[in-house]
């Protein structure tokens, strides 16, 4: 409510809701492609038997290939009178990271987990085949948000007209919330794509004041300034409102500059009872010897042929106001 001590003239509510959608580049960039596939040949030249789990790292240089499966190979054959033959077993390998690098040639040699070639190896006796890698551009996270963030600057433009193109008696200071209540981006985050779109509906909820409450409220505080001389003039009072201060969930704080002519008081009730059928020009040089009284201009409407000019002879016929110069 309107609280003049406080500073505080009574604000209403209003709402709307806007729809949009936009589409913008997008930005991000991302390696895709296909692991490289291939068989390896397992030696175990230890006298022990050994077993190798799925997903087992195999390596060559700076390549790592995982075990497809899990494979079991004997130990090796011979004895201390004889030569060790090692043992073998083939298991199908996939490449640890995409690319046409780890498409290795045939009899490529690989290091099966943290043991000693000189105990276990590996080799492929086929060329490994099937890796690829390309770049595509993707959506980011950063996509989204910039996509989110200037569409909703977008609507709110657009709501802030219609605010105060429809808001009918309603003087709007400022949106003071807005709530999404629909959104739809046709993309996700990490998709490859050129673009994003962004389908969105944003409640907007505004506040304002009605110019009379305005008024009233400072032409109550101006009335405050009135003396014995002078009072506040009926029609002289402007007012502005200027920089937005603070905008909270229920209030809007502004700064308001107002301006106001003060003219002399005179006695309106009195000047009708003393003036009635006086001559005009007898009430125009009464009315200028009043102080402060810099001009007059005194007319009769209707006016009738042959008569003498007067003011009425009833004093609700007579009317007058008083202007600042």
């Amino acid at each position: 409510q309107t609280d003049q001590e406080k500073g505080r003239i009574k604000g209403e509510k209003i709402s709307v809701t806007k729809q949009g959608k936009k589409t913008v580049n997008a930005t991000g960039k991302k390696e895709i492609g296909e692991k490289a596939k291939g068989e390896v040949t397992i030696y175990n030249k230890s006298s022990d038997s050994r077993t190798f789990a799925k997903g087992i790292v195999i390596s060559s240089k700076t390549l790592k290939f995982t075990l497809d499966d899990a494979v079991t190979v004997a130990s090796a054959s011979g004895d201390v009178f004889s030569v060790t033959t090692p043992s073998t077993a083939k298991v199908k390998v996939t490449a640890s990271a995409i690319g046409e690098e780890s498409n290795v040639p045939s009899q490529t040699t690989f290091t099966v987990g943290t043991l000693s070639d000189t105990v276990v190896a590996a080799k492929n006796d086929n060329a490994f085949s099937g890796g690829t890698k390309k770049e595509v551009t993707v959506v980011t996270k950063k996509d989204q948000d910039t996509l989110l963030e200037a569409l909703i600057a977008e609507l709110k433009e657009q709501a802030s007209s219609e605010f105060k193109n429809n808001g009918g008696d309603l003087r709007i200071v400022d949106i003071i919330s807005q709530k999404v209540t629909e959104r739809t981006f046709d993309k996700k985050v990490d998709e490859e794509a050129q673009n994003i779109s962004l389908s969105l509906t944003v409640e907007f909820q505004a506040l304002g004041y009605k110019e009379e409450d305005m008024r009233q409220f400072f032409t109550s505080l101006l009335l405050t300034n009135e003396t014995d001389a002078f009072v506040l003039s009926e029609n002289g009072m402007e007012y502005s409102v200027g920089d937005l201060e603070k905008v909270k969930s229920d209030s809007v704080q502004v700064n308001v500059s107002a301006k106001a002519s003060f003219v002399p008081k005179i006695d309106k009730k009195g000047i009708r009872k003393e003036f009635k059928f006086k001559s005009l020009d007898d009430a125009k040089k009464q009315l200028a010897s009043l102080p402060n009284v810099s001009s007059v201009d005194v007319s009769v409407s209707p006016r009738f042929p042959l008569l003498p000019y007067r003011l009425p002879l009833r004093e609700d016929a007579i009317s007058f106001s008083v202007h600042t110069q």
